[in-house]
């Protein structure tokens, strides 16, 4: 073999050990590169899972919530409604004078009435 072939020889060499050294690296920096992506990826994965967790949440709350404000607006109704019982019977009533007597007293009965009257719309508002 003449020294020209040598050296082509060894040229070949070189440019071989060269392409497997660039291929190495690219390889080193491709596996790098998809163990970022894998990493990101996981913790969006998890930042995710917990953005669901705080909607679902949220979304719990809301419709605690909403029930809460419809019971308030019926308690409000049954306030009105008693309170306009209330005046009602109130303004049926008379001061006494000096010389009069005072009214009857109202009967346990028709207490009875009222509280029963009172507890029905109550089981009605809870339903």
């Amino acid at each position: 073999m003449n020294r020209e072939d040598e050296l082509g020889e060894l040229s070949d060499a070189f440019d071989t050990l060269l392409d497997e050294k660039v291929t190495q690296s690219s390889t080193k920096e491709l596996v790098d590169a998809v163990d970022l992506i894998a990493t990101s990826s996981k913790s969006q994965a998890k930042s995710t899972n917990s953005l669901l967790e705080q909607a679902n949440e949220i979304v719990g709350s809301t419709r605690q919530t909403d029930k809460h404000m419809k019971q308030q607006s019926v308690n409000t109704e049954l306030l009105g409604r008693y309170s306009k019982n209330l005046v009602d019977t109130v303004s049926e009533f008379k001061l006494v004078s000096d010389g009069q007597s005072a009214p009857p007293p109202i009967s346990a009965a028709s207490v009875k009435e009222l509280e029963s009257e009172l507890d029905v719309e109550l089981m009605v508002s809870n339903q």
